[in-house]
Formats: C-alpha cells, sequence, structure tokens
C-alpha cells in the first residue's frame, strides 16, 4: 500500500532554496524575500510554465532499475525536527551503483515533507535541484522551519533527495578546496577511484534510475516533477526513461538535454 494519500494540479506550488551560507546567514533567513519568491515561482505556473507533460508511448531503453529491488529505511532527520512546521520523514535507498551490473551499493538520502491536508496521495511533487550535483537537502531542511512552507508544500507531498555523489547522499564526491585546480581534481579523482568509485555511474541516466527506484520503494503512482536549472535538464531524462511515471513538470529555469 503507497505511504502517500492522493492531488490536484493547479495546486502545484513551488520551492525556494536559499543560497548556502554559514550558520548566521542561515538563522537571518528572510520570510518576506522567501514569500516573494513563492509567489514569483507561482506566477510562472500561473502563466503557463506549468506544462502538463504528455508522456505517451514506450521508454527508450535505459538503466532500468527494475532487476534489482529496492529498499529503504526511515532515519532520524539530521536537524531539529522540533522545529519544523510540517511533518518530515527522512530515509535512506540503497540502489546499485551500476543498474547493469548490481553488486556495489550507495545511498541516496531523501525527506518528504508533508502538507497539512494531503488531498493526492499517489502523485506527490519530487525536487530536483541544480549544479549538476547541487545539494538539496540541507536547504530543505533550513525551508521547513519557516512560515514559507506553507506555501510550498501546500496538497501533496514534497519530495526533496541530494543525488547520488551529492549533498548527504553516499558516497560523497566532494572534493577539498585548493589553489591549484586542475592537481586538486585529478587527486580527488585517483583518491575516488581508489576507494572503488565508479565514477562513470554519476551521470543524469543513473540519476533518473535512482528516482524511479525511489518512486518504487514508496508506492509512488506517478511523480510531478518540479527541475530547477539542471534539474530541468534531469526531469526531461526522466520523462524520455520512464514516460509512464511522471505526471507533470514544471521546468524551472530551463536547462536543456545535452546538444539541443
Amino acid at each position: 500500500m503507497s505511504r502517500f494519500k492522493p492531488i490536484a494540479p493547479e495546486s502545484l506550488a513551488p520551492i525556494t532554496i536559499s543560497p548556502s551560507a554559514d550558520a548566521d546567514t542561515q538563522s537571518s533567513i528572510s520570510n518576506s524575500v522567501a514569500s516573494c519568491s513563492f509567489r514569483r515561482a507561482i506566477r510562472y505556473v500561473t502563466l503557463g510554465i506549468l506544462s502538463v507533460a504528455a508522456l505517451g508511448g514506450a521508454a527508450l531503453k535505459a538503466d532500468a532499475p527494475s532487476r534489482s529491488k529496492a529498499s529503504w529505511e526511515k532515519v532520524h532527520c539530521p536537524f531539529d525536527v522540533s522545529k519544523a512546521l510540517l511533518p518530515v520523514t527522512c530515509g535512506r535507498l540503497k540502489v546499485p551503483e551500476n543498474y547493469d551490473a548490481p553488486g556495489r551499493s550507495i545511498e541516496i538520502a531523501f525527506m518528504i515533507v508533508s502538507p497539512r491536508h494531503n488531498i493526492d496521495s499517489e502523485d506527490p511533487v519530487i525536487f530536483l535541484s541544480g549544479g549538476p550535483g547541487a545539494p538539496s537537502l540541507v536547504y530543505a531542511e533550513m525551508l521547513v522551519a519557516t512560515p514559507g512552507i506553507h506555501e510550498v508544500v501546500v496538497d501533496r507531498d514534497w519530495v526533496f533527495f541530494d543525488q547520488r555523489g551529492a549533498g548527504r547522499s553516499i558516497p560523497s564526491l566532494r572534493c577539498p578546496r585548493g589553489e591549484d585546480h586542475l592537481a586538486r581534481v585529478k587527486a580527488c579523482r585517483d583518491q575516488l577511484i581508489g576507494q572503488g568509485i565508479d565514477l562513470s555511474q554519476y551521470n543524469s541516466a543513473r540519476s533518473a534510475s535512482d528516482i524511479e527506484t525511489l518512486r518504487k520503494a514508496l508506492g509512488v503512482k506517478q511523480w510531478d516533477v518540479w527541475g530547477t536549472s539542471y534539474g530541468s535538464r534531469l526531469a526531461f531524462t526522466v520523462a524520455r526513461y520512464y514516460p509512464a511515471s511522471v505526471r507533470s513538470i514544471v521546468h524551472d529555469g530551463v536547462d536543456l538535454p545535452e546538444n539541443q
């Protein structure tokens, strides 16, 4: 049975994420600025930036996750949930690093924020952050503690997650800062490879398969996909490989697929 409940297409609300900052900046998030950004994004939807995807037809041959069983576990949220203004559920999803040759597993960190009144439990929103590689959870954790969250999570669950290799997901492909950029990146690459990480598996197609695996694990019927910047490109990829799993898409700051 799905852990979600039944949603209305006109009620999709946007997510606004504050810039990365230190603790002082995080504590000074402005509700007025957030509300302004929320209203702006809502106007985008009203003006038609929300495009309900006509996604019939067969999916392309992709890195299909159907051969591997999806497993996830509920975990303690890495922040003070007593400050959250809506119910939150934190979890970790185990997926193969390589869907074509399952062996090594990695973990995808995610968080579900639930509204006061859920009118569509089967079709939650999944938010795809930009970058590529930009974290999502750390900002969602701040957002859920501000009144603006009520303008975002309105009538259905929102699912936030850190894409493979980023944020709270494991492994983290974050490299240390330094002056000699090229040498630093090469050293970081060699270190990651030495840890047994297959860097070729950290791409949009594999992230799309992670999203499909998460959908199955949570018992979601279809996603309402919200992609911002690079996340809009990832949204295209999800719809391309798994059209039957996508109910609608919001492209926020469109980043077109490669070579287009």
